[in-house]
């Protein structure tokens, strides 16, 4: 075997191995999260240290089936359990093992394609960070058998359509939209950061029509979701659940620069406060969804702990193509698996959790939408309801604000290093342990429109937006890479940090329809980013709040500088502008630089009958069709003014007992 061919296989067994280890790792968590917290349901008898090791491979295999991971990764990683089981008091032999996982393995894939064509009580159309939740939580109810189906391929990979009135500096003026496509969905690939957004919103919805989902409705299913990693709060721990299946952990090891963003806002009058509790205007360490230095996912949180469960079925890399009507009733679902097509049906009802992009895309597909629309596709109209589609909101901002601190090591100093790596390998301590994309957070109220509400979140990234030399970032976010390259060349790899500010409560809406009838084909997305002028005026205001925070003495005091170039397509530098040319300045940089911070809503907006644009009543259930609901973000009828991912479990929660009420399940107990 030649020299170069060696190189290459000791190269490819080194990264089997190293996955091999990581996949190692999530199986001692998980046995001591089943251990310690379900112990009857995976087998352990409290008081003794057997277990059933065939139950611990069924469900280490369906996990790999449903999480695509390789079987070789799966077998390294259990002959390594041999020795990690015995604290655990379980016994792993490692030829059984072998030759069990590969008879599981066979035996799990002739399961999934028998069970396709079976009928269902319930089918979830997506396995993303609502379906993994209501698929949990009604699928522990004797004789209830629900289906999940997951797409593969880890991304959308979506992009917008061509803006108007925004992304001036990115290709095509064009955003890009990375939506997860993977079990748990956004819940797996987003930033982990965990806030609920404020009361106000919810009292919002409420009075748009929608009874049940005012603050004090909803706050019980946020606790239930919950499970607060933190010491006591105080005041704020009502606000909070402990022993739920979602972990929310405050900032395991907050910096120096954490600690100077606090003392920045008192330094401005604002308190340091909980964002998740009561007060909605001030500073905060953020919240994340972490238990143990591990991410939380629903997909982790609801759907692993359910895995042995017999009438859970969760289908990997199939694609929902259609849902199957008879008359105006919902019966069943079309779906495409290892180039099949098969049909499935649904005795009581079909749930659709694919996303604010998705969602309407299927329902369009299924007759149900814009009679017009569908008709100009030669769709046979089942619904028309306008509203499908319509209503599109997201939270838009400026990524680029950056501050450099002279004489700081390299940008991921904190991160790559052995002593962070140790802390992280052996105690799931050190900065690895927490997402480095946020260790601050504001919101703040810059707009006089007579409202207590925060209008603009500003958020403190630790890895300045140039950090990377441009090698990731202007693909991540779609910039053009010579405008990132003309605006941050002076910069590039240099230590700083970055602060973000964000619309809460964009007044512009967008729309999602088909491009065709090909369900492969990604609907046409037409945000119409900052096409109302107040959200312009917005931005400007808070990207001055950000200017000003970035003065303060406690940011100051680390060395703090302005990365003060023009940006490009935009004349006159900040510092040196008076000031109207400032704010013209800033209302030019907002039109080239803001884009999606990636939370589409309301494409299928929940509302009363007689709103044109409602899609879903109060118990998510579609108008003019029957049994069929639909469960995610596209619901929200208008944005929260915090991250959506909290609020799409909150609504999964919700309509999961909406769907045990609507089936005489007693939910009392729950």
């Amino acid at each position: 075997m030649g020299a170069s061919c060696q190189t290459w296989m000791g190269r490819w067994l080194r990264a089997r191995k190293v996955l091999a280890n990581l996949l190692l790792t999530r199986i001692r968590s998980h046995l001591l999260t089943w251990k310690h917290q379900r112990p009857q349901q995976f087998g352990f008898t409290p008081g003794k240290s057997t277990t059933d090791r065939i139950l611990v491979l069924r469900v280490l295999v369906e996990r790999r089936l449903i999480f695509a991971e390789s079987l070789e990764v799966l077998v390294m990683a259990l002959e390594a359990l041999h020795e990690e089981a015995k604290p655990l008091g379980l016994k792993v032999f490692w030829l059984k093992t072998k030759v069990q996982a590969w008879e599981l393995t066979v035996f799990f894939r002739k399961a999934q394609v028998r069970r396709m064509t079976a009928g269902f009580y319930s089918k979830v159309l997506s396995g993303g960070a609502a379906g993994a939740a209501s698929s949990s939580a009604t699928s522990y109810i004797p004789g209830l058998a629900p289906l999940a189906s997951v797409q593969g391929n880890n991304n959308w990979n979506y992009v917008t359509q061509p803006q108007q009135h925004s992304l001036g500096n990115f290709v095509e003026k064009r955003a890009t939209l990375p939506l997860a496509r993977v079990v748990g969905g956004g819940s797996t690939m987003g930033g982990m950061v965990y806030t609920r957004g404020d009361h106000q919103d919810y009292d919002h919805w409420e009075a748009l029509g929608n009874p049940g989902w005012d603050y004090n409705s909803i706050l019980y299913y946020f606790r239930k979701a919950e499970d607060y990693m933190g010491s006591h709060l105080g005041e704020t721990e009502s606000y909070h659940g402990r022993g739920g299946p979602l972990a929310v952990s405050p900032d395991p090891s907050p910096g120096p620069l954490a600690a100077a963003f606090l003392r920045a806002g008192e330094e401005l009058g604002y308190n340091t406060v909980d964002l998740n509790g009561p007060h909605h205007i001030g500073f905060a360490r953020p919240h994340y969804n972490i238990r143990n230095g591990v991410r939380s996912s629903t997909a982790g949180a609801y759907l692993q702990p359910a895995l042995p469960w017999s009438n859970l079925h969760i289908l990997h890399s199939a694609t929902v193509t259609k849902i199957l009507f008879t008359g105006k009733k919902a019966v069943g679902v079309l779906f495409e698996y290892e180039g099949k097509t098969y049909q499935v049906t649904a005795e009581r009802e079909v749930v659709v959790s694919a996303g604010a992009v998705a969602t309407p895309q299927l329902l369009l597909l299924s007759g149900v939408g814009p009679e017009e629309q569908l008709q100009d596709h030669k769709i046979n109209v089942v619904a028309n309801l306008t509203g499908v589609g319509q209503n599109l909101q997201d939270h838009v901002g400026v990524y680029g604000l950056v501050w450099i601190l002279p004489g700081t090591p390299a940008p991921f100093g904190p991160f790559f290093n052995t002593t962070a790596m140790h802390q992280y390998t052996r105690h799931r301590k050190g900065p690895f342990s927490a997402p480095p994309g946020e260790c601050g957070t504001a919101r703040v109220l810059v707009m006089d429109q007579g409202t207590h509400q925060s209008d603009v979140g500003i958020f403190l990234s630790p890895v300045s937006f140039h950090a990377d030399r441009g090698l990731l970032t202007p693909y991540t976010y779609g910039m053009d890479r010579q405008t990132y390259k003309q605006y941050y060349g002076t910069v590039l790899g240099q230590a700083g940090f970055t602060l973000l500010v964000s619309l809460l409560r964009p007044k512009s809406r967008g729309t999602i329809t088909l491009q065709s009838t090909d369900p492969k084909h990604h609907p046409l997305i037409d945000p119409q980013f900052l096409s109302h002028q107040d959200d312009i005026q917005t931005l400007v205001k808070g990207i001055q709040f950000a200017m000003k925070l970035g003065k303060t003495e406690a940011l100051k005091t680390l060395g703090a500088q302005f990365h003060d170039e023009p940006v490009p397509g935009c004349i006159q530098k900040a510092e040196e502008a008076e000031a109207e040319a400032e704010e013209e300045y800033w209302r030019c940089f907002v039109q080239h630089m803001a884009s999606s911070f990636w939370h589409p809503v309301g494409t299928c907006k929940m509302g009363p009958s007689n709103d044109p644009l409602a899609v879903v009543d109060n118990n998510l259930r579609v108008h003019g069709v029957e049994n069929l609901r639909v469960v995610d973000a596209s619901v929200m009828p208008t944005i929260v003014s915090g991250g959506t991912a909290a609020a799409t479990v909150m609504i999964a929660e919700k309509a999961a007992d909406a769907i045990k009420t609507d089936w005489g399940i007693d939910t009392s107990k729950d």
